[in-house]
């Protein structure tokens, strides 16, 4: 930002953190005179104010409302773990994972809560992956694996206490999944869905591109009709907590994802997308730019991804 030459540039900088902080200058704690003078063009570097307020006088910025440079404590995604637990999930319980992938949600589960689990998958690649993974951790006696779809499950009636359902129900068909998970559930058993649906801001074409690459059935996208196709099937919508971007927050703040080396990857991508397409085919061009936006649409606000929890009426 450039410092007026007819103003002291310190009056300006404390005159600016007043504005940010709308709060006044007192409550601040800030020294100005210990800031050093600016460049001789007058510049102060946003790095300057950071460094200097933010590290310096940080227990004086509590005093402030918000500042969007200081972290929210966001939580990680381990937190999902926790949230199924509160659902009084115990050791007699039997859990179904459903869509489980490589099984690594009901390992942490089983580990966890000393329950059972049945995961589930109609990928036979994720299947065999699956039941290495659980053999490498010692749980065949706890974990079944088996080949299926979430719209028919191999399962008697009310014969499950739990599902656990991640990154999943936008890929399937909805109406008959969760008619399923109402079928094999217990009276009163819970469902936990983490999902990530399209926000207004995503524009329509936007919308489309990503669904495509991604295999998300459009409609599945929306949180409003998902709301309505899991009353019909015979739920009752307990709770939702709307994450946004909190757990790439912390991804960022954590050091375990490089947003800006997503954002660099697309731009190349956007650069050489003719070269891209022909020597890759356009399915894995898209579904390479799908990945990338995932993450950085939760930031944008254009994805939210939610947490759901769905109960069997007893």
């Amino acid at each position: 930002m450039e410092i007026g030459l007819g103003q002291s540039w310190r009056e300006c900088v404390k005159n600016i953190l007043i504005d940010i902080f709308a709060t006044d200058s007192a409550f601040l704690l800030v020294n100005f005179e210990q800031l050093h003078a600016p460049s001789a063009i007058c510049r102060l570097m946003v790095k300057d104010v950071y460094v200097f307020v933010f590290r310096k006088a940080s227990t004086a910025l509590r005093c402030a409302r918000f500042c969007p440079l200081l972290s929210l404590a966001p939580r990680a995604t381990t937190m999902l773990y926790d949230e199924f637990a509160r659902l009084g999930v115990g050791p007699d319980d039997l859990v179904l994972d459903a869509g489980g992938r490589d099984a690594v949600h009901a390992i942490e589960i089983v580990r966890r809560l000393d329950c059972r689990a049945i995961t589930i998958d109609p990928v036979p690649l994720h299947v065999d992956r699956a039941r290495e993974r659980v053999a490498a951790a010692g749980l065949e006696g706890r974990i079944d694996v088996l080949h299926a779809a979430t719209e028919s499950l191999p399962f008697e009636d009310a014969s499950i206490d739990f599902v656990w359902c991640r990154d999943v129900l936008n890929h399937v068909q909805l109406d008959p999944s969760l008619r399923e998970f109402a079928r094999v559930l217990r009276s009163g058993g819970s469902v936990l869905v983490y999902q990530t649906f399209a926000e207004t801001a995503c524009e329509p074409e936007e919308a489309r591109r990503l669904f495509a690459a991604s295999a998300s059935v459009a409609e599945n996208m929306s949180a409003p009709f998902f709301e309505t196709r899991a009353r019909k099937a015979g739920f009752e919508v307990v709770s939702t907590e709307q994450l946004r971007g909190e757990w790439r927050e912390r991804m960022i703040e954590d050091g375990t994802w490089d947003v800006a080396a997503d954002l660099l990857a697309l731009s190349r991508l956007h650069r050489r997308e003719r070269e891209a397409v022909e020597q890759y085919g356009r399915a894995r061009v898209e579904a390479a730019r799908g990945g990338l936006l995932w993450g950085i649409y939760q930031l944008l606000g254009k994805l939210c991804p939610t947490i759901y929890v769905l109960r069997r009426p007893a």
